[in-house]
């Protein structure tokens, strides 16, 4: 008797060990079935693309006064990125004449920066006069004419005068000071008399400008 009830505990022990056996062997067997879907998965996540490897440029602008944004193209494999969606602009907006670094941070599916060059351009300045004059030579010759410029630029800039454009042969009858004012002596034969106006640059947003000023005697 105690022969077969051994027996009986050994078959019982065994088949508790073998239950054991199955349930580590399906879990281990669950593991394994979990561990490609799981790669599968990481694999299928994209990988950010560097900032570096787009392409980018500004358009340059002109000064007008106002605070301006650049206008930017970024590609990457020839497609357009959008700002906002692909990427940000961490400073947008300047106003003076310059060269500036614009950054550009990578958004969504982008990571990194890119830097850009954006130049704004210095302005064309105008001077302003009173209107160009015309007299006859019988009134000339009865009296001097003596008159202001009042010529103001764009930038307020220091103007400076010259009659060298002015016909050598004519040149002895005309003269102007460094305030622009004109005098046409009475002598003063016919001809076309100038006067040459210069603005200086400023110092960031204006470039230089010319005009000239025309005293016709007929």
């Amino acid at each position: 008797m105690r022969v077969a009830a051994d027996l009986i505990i050994d078959i019982k022990g065994g088949m508790i060990i073998m239950n054991r056996m199955k349930k580590i062997i399906a879990m281990l067997l669950a593991v394994m079935l979990m561990v490609p879907a799981v790669v599968g998965n990481a694999a299928a996540s994209p990988q950010k693309v560097s900032m570096t490897k787009v392409t980018a440029s500004a358009k340059a602008t002109t000064y007008n006064k106002k605070v301006q944004k650049p206008k930017l193209t970024v590609k990457y494999n020839g497609k357009t990125l959008v700002e906002g969606t692909h990427f940000t602009v961490v400073k947008q907006t300047w106003q003076s004449a310059g060269t500036y670094k614009v950054t550009i941070k990578g958004k969504g599916t982008f990571a990194g920066t890119k830097t850009v060059t954006y130049t704004i351009n210095r302005a064309a300045q105008k001077i302003s006069t009173v209107s160009n004059k015309t007299y006859s030579v019988k009134k000339v010759r009865k009296k001097t004419y003596k008159f202001n410029l009042k010529a103001k630029s764009t930038a307020k800039t220091e103007i400076t005068y010259s009659k060298s454009s002015t016909p050598k042969s004519l040149r002895k009858y005309i003269s102007v000071s460094k305030k622009g004012t004109v005098t046409l002596s009475k002598k003063a034969k016919k001809g076309t008399y100038k006067i040459k106006l210069t603005a200086k640059a400023s110092p960031t947003n204006y470039k230089a400008a010319s005009k000239i000023f025309t005293i016709k005697v007929k």
